[in-house]
């Protein structure tokens, strides 16, 4: 089950205002639960489905998975087929890049330029490290003449670079800032 999100989240994902997710969960076209602060919580990617479903019924068009003819009687494509099929597929576009974007806001996966500015920030701050080695290490060891002792010295200070490196861990709420200040918005204790 994936996680659950907000009715303001749900309204952004499905361009509607959160009256009426308000409205279509009460009137029981979305399947919600509510939190102990008695907030509505939906699963995104069936909430989804239940809205492309009332929608598709609303207007009375085909969903792309129905049995419909692609021939009218006289053997030639319906114009208004053809309308409704060329509507879902926009529609299902349309739903295929909002659940991108919530993807994006869930950290399920990352902008290729966000992992780009991650791994040179750790690559910038190891060669800063490494860089900095010779100015660190010359005035301890200036007066060494034990090469063993030097030879050592200079792998103690690179291991500790490298487990520098190896303590780096993944933060999800400095993704989600970053995101939310590229799209120009706040994050809220309901967007939580």
């Amino acid at each position: 089950m994936a996680e659950l999100i907000t009715s303001p989240k749900l309204a952004e994902l499905l361009g509607i205002t959160r009256q009426h997710v308000h409205t279509l969960a009460n009137d029981g076209v979305l399947s919600f639960e509510k939190n102990e602060k008695g907030w509505l919580l939906f699963d995104p990617e069936i909430a989804t489905q239940e809205f492309e479903r009332y929608e598709a019924s609303k207007k009375g068009a085909p969903r792309i998975d129905d049995d419909l003819p692609f021939d009218d009687e006289d053997g030639v494509t319906s114009l208004k087929y053809q309308r409704a099929l060329h509507e879902m597929r926009i529609k299902r576009a349309t739903a295929d890049m909002k659940e991108l974007e919530r993807d994006e806001m869930l950290g399920i996966y990352h902008r290729a330029e966000f992992v780009e500015d991650w791994v040179t920030e750790l690559i910038l701050a190891q060669r800063s490290a490494m860089a900095a080695l010779p100015g660190k290490l010359a005035p301890i060891l200036a007066g060494e003449t034990d090469e063993a002792v030097i030879a050592a010295r200079i792998k103690d200070e690179v291991r500790a670079i490298q487990e520098d490196l190896a303590q780096y861990e993944y933060n999800p709420g400095y993704y989600r800032e970053r995101l939310a200040e590229i799209q120009g918005k706040t994050i809220t204790d309901e967007d939580e």
